[in-house]
């Protein structure tokens, strides 16, 4: 009995999985919980209330959106401005 016990100990309920999934794809998605929605296939309202049931809070979510720069078109570089060099004649 004592051994059935121990082994049971070391899984995770399906609950703490769910919770550590979305906590995970939120991460993935920058708190973008639209993105989350359909990466996790369910509906944006869903989500919200998988979101509730596991805790998961509005400022920890908040934390995940990341400020990035959009990044560069590759093969595509500004245009760079050069600058003629003045030239003084001689005398």
């Amino acid at each position: 009995m004592n051994a059935k016990r121990k082994s049971e100990d070391k899984w995770s309920s399906l609950a703490e999985i769910e919770g550590r999934y979305v906590w995970e794809v939120l991460i993935h998605t920058n708190g973008n919980k639209q993105a989350a929605a359909r990466i996790l296939d369910v509906d944006r309202k869903t989500l919200d209330r998988m979101i509730k049931r596991h805790d998961i809070s509005g400022a920890d979510i908040a934390k995940l959106r990341i400020k990035r720069r959009p990044a560069k078109p590759r093969g595509q570089n500004p245009p760079v401005k050069v600058r003629a060099p003045s030239i003084t004649p001689p005398g």
